[in-house]
């Protein structure tokens, strides 16, 4: 954390305040879609349950495609972490 606060500190403000390059957004929703399926059995269940291969999003279009979760569908679904580990 104090690396990322030195980092901050060192950057400049137009720098900080510069919008994202096109395409930023997207690299970043891809890149943390890929550390959840990683990291959340109970997302690649999910997935699995939607018939969603995580390999084959790989674009912005595939991601705006994948289901939305709710609490019905998913919070509901797996109030306990260990249940599908």
């Amino acid at each position: 954390m104090q690396a990322a606060l030195e980092r901050f500190l060192a950057a400049e403000l137009d720098d900080i305040l510069a919008p994202p390059a096109p395409g930023a957004a997207e690299l970043r929703a891809l890149a943390l879609f890929g550390s959840v399926v990683s990291a959340v059995p109970a997302y690649r269940a999910f997935l699995d349950e939607h018939g969603v291969d995580p390999a084959a999003v790989r674009t912005g279009a595939d991601f705006r495609r994948l289901p939305v979760l709710t609490k019905g569908n998913y919070i509901h679904r797996y109030p306990d972490r260990k249940s599908v580990v």
